[in-house]
């Protein structure tokens, strides 16, 4: 009987080891955390962020903690503002904008304080206008100015201005699937 449970133990601990194993190496490498079951995904149903991001793809999303800074080109996901929301779903944009900045849109390019960015993730062609009256605007301290990629399908803070750093909850990591499209973001 001894033999017995000392048996079960060790099998125990072998089948534990050989998952963590496996799952470490499944959730390694430039898609790290497409197979953790504790990673949030992300479905795209959106046009917006094509062509770096399009219907269909599934995307691990990281949580974003409290300071954490961005960076100018991350994809984030957060909650849109009220009048946005719709059925809730949450959006999904790059950061064009960061705090303290000025984000203008100037003969279809976007100025930021003053300088075009260098937007080479859009597909060619792509240019960008304004979606009402403004064409400038400055970042709060607390705020990110995002845009979808694909201009013409995005509503984003062209319409609805900056959004707060608050209603951001996590940073688009990779794509997981289908395979053909697997790339880790920025």
């Amino acid at each position: 009987m001894r033999r017995r449970g000392l048996f079960l133990v060790a099998a125990a601990v072998i089948v534990a080891a050989s998952a963590t194993a496996v799952f470490a190496a499944l959730s390694s490498g430039p898609t790290g955390g497409c197979l953790n079951p504790l990673a949030a995904h992300y479905s795209i149903q959106q046009l917006s962020m094509g062509p770096t991001l399009i219907k269909g793809d599934l995307v691990v999303v990281s949580s974003i903690q409290s300071g954490t800074p961005f960076a100018r080109g991350q994809i984030v996901v957060f909650t849109p503002p009220a009048a946005f929301a719709g059925d809730s779903s949450p959006f999904i944009k790059r950061i064009i904008g960061l705090p303290g900045e000025t984000v203008s849109i100037a003969g279809g390019r976007i100025v930021i304080n003053g300088a075009p960015l260098d937007e080479s993730y859009l597909a060619p062609g792509t240019e960008t206008t304004s979606q009402g009256t403004e064409t400038s605007w400055v970042i709060g301290a607390d705020e990110l100015f995002v845009l979808g990629d694909s201009r013409a399908n995005s509503a984003d803070s062209r319409s609805f201005g900056a959004i707060p750093v608050a209603s951001v909850t996590g940073h688009a990591a990779a794509i997981c699937a289908p395979d053909s499209r697997k790339v880790a973001l920025p």
